[in-house]
């Protein structure tokens, strides 16, 4: 009788919930009939409840309503020790010290969990437990996928997502600068980074791929993972065809695709083991600051050079006079001269047998005469040019430069190999030749009016490691000075006199020392901008967009209608002013009309907190999603968060303040019937730590966790063998193929910091269900297996952990075997044991101490696991036994909970 009563509540609970949310659809959405997830959310009045002295804010009155619908009471207030354990995993994702936890339990003020709040908000570490599910939904990885899956930089991103949580940025704000920080105005070098969200998709460099083929997945991978991540939509559905079951058309994929369409990105590098272009350099703190410093400078020096002075005038109108021509031919622009070669990086021998340093490669060169030629010593070619140099070098075949004009050259160079080619900064040449192909093969002309004449030609040897550099720097005024010169200087206009004062000052004689000190500062920022701490990739739009076109059933080769921007019909229009840009997509997500993006973000706070969110399916909104738990709540924590400055500092202040999450985790047999998932949230939150939680809290408790925040991702300790299968691709280095494990306090660093290779993710992550991040993930899965038992038990890491927590039992807890049993429990746990655990747990420790006596040798072997050193002064066989027991701790469901 009594499970009948429990089926009959059960299926009255969940009558009430579809009738309570179908209600309220059909109320919201009415004009359409609309699902209610795109209709813009109202802020609902607060519902009435009977139990007036239950709740702390607005959160627990929507909550206790729904319980007293359907006849429950909530839970009672957890204790203390469980309440901090709870609020410091979720907001730091480290447990609580001992310290912390016996500050609270000393604090008799109503304030007391207030303050726990407000300090760990303000930690540098809630940026890290933050960031970790962004890292999910970015798809964030340290490798590029595909077959190779060689390495990339990216983890200047992830640090600049670490900081914007730490200063509490605007949601807004942070998600413009994501999609759309490098078309921002005068966009900072902190927003250009924020833009490589949608640079983390997979890239491949996988020599005869198609590179429109990728270049299109690449841009289908932004729309997934922005629609997905901002509005809860399963927008790629319509990619081949109409969405079957949300109101999105192939056509409106399209739109919403194209303002991803238009970034300068490649399909194929071909540079396995980089970051692809575009990526832009990231210099460290120290570096910045310096470069600042000798900017300012080197434009102080600069105001100075050009700052008016008499003397120095007049001296400039007596050299501008006797350099003025009439009837004559112009003069000329001064030789050219050859510098190098040098940065060669080829292990051709004869490169370095006939192009080392102690060679001589002049340029014989003159003004208007025809032809410049490179030639190599004498005593090497009979002062002959050169055409060939040695069977090895057949490659490097032919290369001449002709002045046809005095404001031009042509560059004719013959190669079976790679030529790029720059004038003044600027590409010029970028060829790919084939072997065999005849001399004379690249003609270009180049115009050499304006600027510093300096050309610079690359060589790269097919097949080899590396390339060769020449540069050519011709000396002399600009011709554009040469034609000013020969007019009088009463028809120069404003902007001429400036050019020419500019061109005097950069080699009047008097100002050498000046300049001197310019060059200085500029070889230094030079050299500093030569050697960034890293580079990140980054969105940058084409200079002439591409067209985009629907693909017939989402073939790359396969273009229908030319489509422009847009986004789905049936969502509120862009905000008036935005721009066809991806600016003004991010302006849309963000705008007060927008029905879904409000309501998705605090969902997935919600879902972070309880273990899921109001809408169960996170991942899908759309009419294939489930309906939200509490719908009304979620629509008054949507306008909650949007209209109070898209907060999410406040958001989650306001959550883990609530008496529904504050509530005791315990459940009952009947409560666990009517509501296994605790989607009515009768009770508190009990949920197992994510992958990289386990591991951060067994190292520090144990003591090892070095907690440094950001920079380059390390390599702790992983099955030996690990990415064996990989090593055998191309020549990619083998710190990118091969796993080395790192040493120090690199072993040490939060889980966060792990190097994430997709196509091998960190094993012990992967056990405890964290995803390979070739997609983007909004949910995790949550699983329960024997292999994560053994991972506790028998993994490197974990057994080192077990080893010092050990030794702070034994160093800190006390002499007595209770007192260090208890200490060791406390850390792991926030509490003390019972009588029955400990007796169990000092039971263990004696058995194991009695083993370990008798085996010294297997107690060595035990303490001799990981790197850090042991206390030697420490009895071996007790430090094994109390390592077992600490290993047990460290394996208890409890240690790996957050209930």
């Amino acid at each position: 009788m009594a499970d009948h009563n429990q089926r009959v509540a059960s299926c009255a609970a969940a009558a009430v919930l579809v009738t309570a949310c179908a209600a309220w659809c059909g109320s919201e959405a009415d004009e359409g009939r609309r699902h209610w997830s795109f209709v813009p959310p109202v802020r609902p009045p607060l519902p009435t409840v009977r139990d007036q002295g239950w709740g702390r804010n607005a959160v627990d009155r929507f909550i206790l309503a729904r319980l007293e619908r359907e006849g429950l009471q909530p839970s009672p207030r957890a204790d203390r020790r469980t309440l901090i354990r709870r609020v410091t995993f979720d907001l730091t994702g480290l447990p609580p010290t001992i310290e912390e936890i016996d500050a609270f339990l000393a604090d008799k003020s109503s304030e007391a969990y207030e303050k726990v709040v407000r300090r760990l908000l303000a930690s540098p570490h809630y940026g890290e437990r933050m960031a970790l599910r962004w890292l999910d939904l970015a798809r964030y990885a340290d490798t590029n996928g595909y077959s190779i899956d060689g390495g990339r930089h990216m983890w200047a991103w992830r640090d600049w997502v670490i900081a914007a949580y730490n200063r509490n940025m605007p949601f807004d704000r942070f998600t413009v600068e994501q999609l759309a920080g490098d078309l921002l105005p005068g966009a900072t070098t902190s927003q250009r980074i924020a833009s490589g969200f949608n640079r983390n998709h997979m890239n491949t460099h996988e020599g005869g791929t198609i590179e429109e083929e990728y270049r299109v997945a690449y841009v289908v991978d932004r729309v997934k993972t922005t629609a997905q991540t901002w509005m809860g939509l399963t927008l790629g559905c319509a990619q081949c065809h109409d969405h079957k079951y949300d109101p999105i058309s192939q056509r409106e994929y399209y739109r919403f695709f194209a303002y991803f369409n238009t970034i300068t990105d490649r399909g194929n590098d071909g540079d396995g083991g980089v970051n692809s272009v575009p990526y832009m350099p990231v210099f460290s703190p120290a570096q910045e600051s310096e470069l600042a410093e000798l900017s300012e400078q080197r434009e102080r020096l600069r105001e100075k050079l050009l700052a008016p002075d008499q003397k120095l005038d007049a001296a400039q109108d007596a050299w501008a006079a006797a350099e003025r021509y009439a009837d004559r031919a112009p003069p000329t622009l001064g030789p050219w001269h050859l510098l190098g070669p040098f940065a060669a990086e080829s292990g051709d021998e004869a490169f370095k047998t006939d192009y080392g340093p102690e060679s001589e490669i002049d340029l014989e060169a003159s003004y208007l005469d025809g032809t410049l030629r490179w030639l190599k010593r004498p005593d090497l070619e009979d002062g002959k040019p050169h055409e060939l140099v040695g069977e090895k070098s057949a490659w490097y075949l032919h290369r001449k430069l002709t002045a046809k004009r005095a404001d031009a050259i042509e560059l004719s160079l013959g190669s079976d190999d790679s030529i790029k080619v720059w004038f003044n900064g600027r590409p010029v040449l970028d060829s790919n030749a084939k072997r065999g192909v005849a001399p004379d093969q690249e003609r270009i002309t180049i115009d050499t009016k304006a600027g510093r004449n300096e050309l610079l030609v690359k060589i790269v040897n097919y097949g080899g490691p590396g390339g060769f550099y020449f540069k050519l720097v011709r000396a002399g005024p600009p011709v554009e000075i040469v034609e000013l010169l020969a007019r009088d200087s009463a028809s120069w206009d404003d902007e001429q006199r400036r050019a020419v004062r500019a061109y005097y000052r950069s080699i009047a004689p008097e100002l050498e020392r000046l300049r001197t000190e310019i060059a200085k500062r500029e070889e230094r920022i030079a050299a500093i901008t030569a050697k960034p701490r890293t580079t990140v990739m980054v969105m940058q739009e084409m200079e002439k967009p591409r067209d985009t076109f629907v693909l017939d059933r989402g073939r790359y080769d396969l273009p229908g209608e030319k489509v422009t921007v847009g986004t789905p019909s049936f969502l509120p229009p862009l905000p008036k002013g935005a721009p066809p840009s991806r600016l003004g997509l991010a302006r849309w997500l963000v705008d007060p009309s927008h029905p879904l993006t409000a309501r998705v973000a605090v969902n997935g706070y919600w879902q972070m907190l309880f273990g899921a969110g109001l809408v169960r399916t996170s991942e899908d909104f759309g009419s294939q999603g489930e309906l939200p738990s509490h719908p009304k709540l979620l629509d008054w924590l949507a306008v909650e968060f949007a209209e109070g400055g898209w907060d999410i500092k406040g958001m989650m202040r306001l959550l883990v303040s609530s008496q529904a999450y504050c509530q005791d985790s315990s459940s009952t047999p009947a409560l666990e019937k009517l509501d296994p998932r605790n989607r009515l949230l009768a009770r508190g939150p009990r949920v197992r730590l994510q992958a990289e939680l386990v591991r951060d809290n067994a190292l520090a408790v144990s003591g090892l966790l070095v907690d440094r925040i950001g920079g380059p991702s390390v390599r702790p300790y992983q099955p030996a063998g690990l990415w064996k299968e990989m090593s055998h691709y191309g020549k990619t280095p083998a710190t990118e193929q091969m796993y080395v494990t790192d040493s120090g306090e690199k072993l040490y660093r939060r889980s966060l910091y792990t190097i994430w290779k997709r196509t091998v993710p960190p094993p012990s992550m992967v056990v405890f269900d964290a995803p390979n991040r070739e997609l983007c993930t909004v949910r995790r899965d949550r699983t329960n297996t024997p292999l994560q038992a053994l991972v506790l038990m028998n993994e490197t890491g974990f057994v080192e952990a077990a080893r010092a927590l050990a030794e702070r039992m034994m160093k800190e807890g006390g002499r007595a075997p209770e007192e260090r049993l208890s200490f060791g429990f406390l850390l792991v746990t926030a509490r003390q044991p019972d009588d029955e655990e400990r007796g169990i747990l000092l039971n263990a420790f004696e058995r194991e101490c009695s083993v370990y006596r008798d085996d010294p040798k297997a107690a060595l072997e035990l303490l001799s696991v990981g790197e850090s050193k042991r206390d030697e002064t420490l009895d071996p066989a007790e430090h094994a036994a109390w390592t077992f027991v600490a290993n047990l701790l460290l394996n208890l469901s409890e240690t790996i909970t957050k209930g």
